[in-house]
C-alpha cells in the first residue's frame, strides 16, 4: 500500500514553515493538545471517508464483510478520543485545540485506505515519542491507552493492505517537530483561537522508489523547499534503540540512499548534519516515510480478490529520480498489494502538499498516534 514512502509528504513549505517559532519548555496540557491536533485529524479524516465512500463501494473495490464495519469502529474510536482529550483538558482549566480544516487527497477506497494505513503508523509513532515528555502518570497512562489501541487499528488495516502486521519487535518514536512536519500538509486553516504549540516543520523529505524497498535497495531522497546544508550530512533512520546510520550519495534534487540492516515496516529516515546523534538541531530535513519489507498478500478474511494491473509513469507534479548514471527514472504510480493495485502514499501527498499553508497558531498538531 505504500511502496515509496509512504507519507513522505513531499511537502511544499513555506517560507515561514521553514523558520522555527519560539521554543519553550513542553507542557502536560500541550502534549494533550498535541494528541489531540492529531485525534481531531483522524477523526475528520474517517468521517470524511465514510461519507464519500459507501459499504457497497467498499464491496466493489474487493473488501468484504465485515471490514466496513470495523472500519466504522476505527472511525468511532477516533471520536471517541477526541471527546476525552477534550474533557481532559477542560477539566485541567486547559484550552482545548478545535478541529481544523483539512485537505486530504484520497480520491478512491483503496488511496483512502492507503492513507489510513499510514496515519494509523505515525499515531503510534507520534504517542510512543510523546510518553517521555508527560510528566503526569494519570495523563501517561491515558495516551498508553490510546497508544495500543491505535497500534491495533495500525496492525489491521496493516494485514488488510498485505502488510506484516507487526513487521518489527520495537515501534519507531518521533519527535514532536517530526510529527508536525508530516502533519502539517493535511492542515490548510486553524481557528484563531487554538493554542500555539512549540512546535516547528522541518523541511521535507520524500522518499522515491519504483518497486518494493528491502536492505540493501538504493533509495531516493528529494528534498523540500527550504532545505539548504552547507556541511557533512547523512541519513538517520530513527528506532528506539537509537539511529541507525547510513551514507548519503548527492543527485540532482536530493539524494541517494541504500537501506541499512535492522529496519522493516512503517520506517522513518531524516537527513542530519550529525552522525552521532538525531536531535531539533541536527534534522535538516525529514522524515520521509517508507515501508520496508515484502508483502504478505491480502488478509483472507474480510478480503476479497479482484484481477489488477500495475501501471507506472509520471503523474502530473510528480518528480523523476534521476539515477547515478544521469537518466531519470519515474517512480511507480500503483503498487501491488495483495490482488489489487493500490496508488502510493507518496503520490498521494506529494499532490496534497502544494495546497497547504499550515498555520502556526494550532501547531499542535499530530497528537501522537494514529493516524492514525
Amino acid at each position: 500500500m505504500k511502496s515509496s514512502i509512504l507519507f513522505t509528504v513531499g511537502i511544499a513549505v513555506s517560507a515561514a514553515q521553514a523558520k522555527p517559532v519560539s521554543k519553550r519548555a513542553i507542557t502536560d496540557a500541550d502534549i494533550l493538545n498535541y494528541a489531540l491536533t492529531l485525534e481531531h485529524l483522524e477523526a475528520t479524516f474517517y468521517a470524511e471517508g465514510l461519507q464519500n465512500y459507501t459499504r457497497g463501494d467498499f464491496l466493489n473495490a474487493g473488501f468484504a464483510d465485515p471490514f466496513y464495519e470495523n472500519l466504522m469502529k476505527v472511525a468511532s474510536d477516533e471520536k471517541e478520543h477526541v471527546s476525552f482529550l477534550t474533557d481532559a483538558l477542560q477539566a485541567a482549566g486547559a484550552p482545548a485545540t478545535a478541529a481544523c480544516t483539512y485537505s486530504f487527497p484520497a480520491t478512491d477506497v483503496e488511496s483512502f485506505l492507503a492513507l489510513a494505513n499510514v496515519l494509523e503508523g505515525v499515531g503510534v509513532s507520534a504517542y510512543l515519542g510523546a510518553a517521555a515528555s508527560i510528566e503526569s502518570k494519570e495523563y501517561l497512562t491515558d495516551a498508553g491507552s490510546i497508544l495500543t489501541v491505535e497500534a491495533r487499528h495500525s496492525s489491521y488495516l496493516r494485514a488488510v493492505a498485505g502488510e506484516v502486521p507487526f513487521a518489527q519487535p520495537f515501534d519507531n518514536p518521533l519527535d514532536f517537530d517530526e510529527v508536525y512536519t508530516l502533519a502539517s500538509p493535511f492542515i490548510v486553516s486553524c481557528p484563531s483561537g487554538n493554542p500555539t504549540l512549540p512546535v516547528k516543520a522541518f523541511p521535507s523529505l520524500t522518499a522515491v522508489t519504483d518497486g518494493t524497498i528491502m536492505t540493501g535497495s538504493k533509495v531516493f531522497l528529494a528534498t523540500g523547499q527550504g532545505f539548504a546544508t552547507t556541511g557533512p550530512l547523512h541519513a538517520a533512520f530513527i528506532t528506539v534503540t537509537g539511529p541507525i546510520w547510513a551514507t548519503v550519495s548527492p543527485a540532482e534534487g536530493g539524494y541517494f540512499v541504500t537501506i541499512p540492516g535492522g529496519i522493516a515496516g512503517q520506517s522513518y529516515v531524516v537527513l542530519s548534519s550529525s552522525n552521532e546523534k538525531v536531535s531539533d538541531e541536527t534534522v535538516l530535513a525529514g522524515p520521509a516515510i517508507l515501508e520496508i519489507g515484502a508483502k504478505n498478500g491480502r488478509l483472507s478474511t474480510g478480503c476479497t480478490s479482484s484481477s489488477s494491473t500495475t501501471t507506472s509513469g509520471n503523474s502530473p507534479g510528480q518528480s523523476t529520480v534521476p539515477s547515478q548514471s544521469g537518466q531519470a527514472l519515474a517512480p511507480s504510480q500503483t503498487i501491488q498489494y495483495g490482488h489489487s493495485a493500490t496508488p502510493s502514499a507518496s503520490s498521494l501527498f506529494t499532490g496534497a502538499a502544494s495546497n497547504v499553508q499550515p498555520t502556526f497558531s494550532l501547531l499542535a498538531f499530530i497528537g501522537v498516534m494514529a493516524f492514525l
